[in-house]
Formats: C-alpha cells, sequence, structure tokens
C-alpha cells in the first residue's frame, strides 16, 4: 500500500506561490515585455554591471545612471567577470533564485494554518507583474524585495545577525540618491 504523504501548509502555499510566479512570467515575457518599465531600466543595469571593473572594486561615478550603491553594481559585475560569456545566464538565473526565495520568505512570514486563507495573498504578490518582471530584467527591484523579506523574518525571528547582514544588502543594493545631486 501507498504511504500518504502529508504536505505542510506552508509547503502548499509556496508552491502555489512558485506556480504562479512562472505562469506570470511567461504571461510577462511573451504578453507584455515592457510591463512597468523594467525591461528599459534594465539596459541601464547591464551597462552598469559591465562597467564595473572587479579588479579593483571600482566603478565610475561620473555617468552613474541607476538607483543603486556602487557596492552591489560592482558585486554583480565581478559576476560578470567570473561568469564571462556566461555571465547572462548566471545572472537570470541568480534573479529567477532571488525572486523564488522571496516567493519562500512570504510563506514563512505568512506561516499559514490553513494555505487556503492565504493563497489570495500569495497569488497577489507572486503574480504581480511588477514583482514578476524585473526578475526577467535585472534591475534593483528583485533584490531589493528579498533583502526586505530577510530583514522582517530575521527581525520578526530574533535573528540579529541575518538582520544586520540584509540591512546592509537592502541599502547597498537600492538607494534613492541620485547621481545628479551627488555631484552637485
Amino acid at each position: 500500500m501507498g504511504r500518504m504523504i502529508k504536505i505542510s501548509e506552508e509547503k502548499k502555499l509556496v508552491g502555489l506561490g512558485i506556480v504562479i510566479y512562472f505562469v506570470s512570467a511567461f504571461l510577462v515575457f511573451f504578453l507584455n515585455p515592457e510591463l512597468g518599465g523594467a525591461r528599459s531600466d534594465s539596459s541601464f543595469y547591464l551597462k552598469m554591471f559591465s562597467a564595473a571593473n572587479p579588479r579593483n572594486f571600482s566603478i565610475s561615478l561620473n555617468n552613474y545612471q541607476v538607483a543603486t550603491s556602487p557596492i552591489y553594481i560592482v558585486i554583480v559585475g565581478t559576476l560578470q567577470w567570473i561568469f564571462g560569456i556566461f555571465f547572462s545566464i548566471a545572472l537570470h538565473i541568480l534573479y529567477v533564485s532571488f525572486a523564488l526565495a522571496s516567493i519562500t520568505i512570504f510563506g514563512k512570514i505568512l506561516a499559514p494554518s490553513n494555505w487556503l486563507t492565504y493563497a489570495p495573498l500569495m497569488i497577489l504578490f507572486a503574480g504581480s507583474g511588477y514583482f514578476v518582471a524585473p526578475s526577467i530584467w535585472p534591475t534593483s527591484d528583485t533584490p531589493s524585495l528579498l533583502f526586505v523579506l530577510l530583514c522582517l523574518i530575521s527581525f520578526l525571528r530574533k535573528k540579529e545577525l541575518l538582520l544586520t547582514v540584509s540591512s546592509f544588502l537592502l541599502v547597498s543594493t537600492r538607494s534613492e540618491e541620485h547621481t545628479s545631486e551627488l555631484q552637485s
């Protein structure tokens, strides 16, 4: 006789989120690739990643065009140096992994006792074009959201070291300062 496998409520909710994410990614990619401007914003990020010099951990601020600190740009630029011609594939895998980790953490934060109760929230989160599009066309939105969720769960669970690291990553990934203001 077959054994019945019991799947936790959290895993059901996260599984639903992952399915919704991939369906939404397919729809965004093929039906509305310009959703939220992520595709056009991504071109600026890709140019900045290429301009990063991982050998001396620097980046020129003369033509800095993104709302992300140079720390994040240099880190990703280093990945480009490591992966070479496979950088694009590695970057997309990284961003999809960020999105899947965000879905997982969101499911943990909801801590469902009945996954169906929280299914509408997960569907809204994982299926939002504004969540999906930046994970297809890399900007700072996807890692920023991941680091916000990491900050939240580490705060709620009193994980001080994780809170410190995720806060640093959040601040280094997303900055509202504009380079024209910095140069003034």
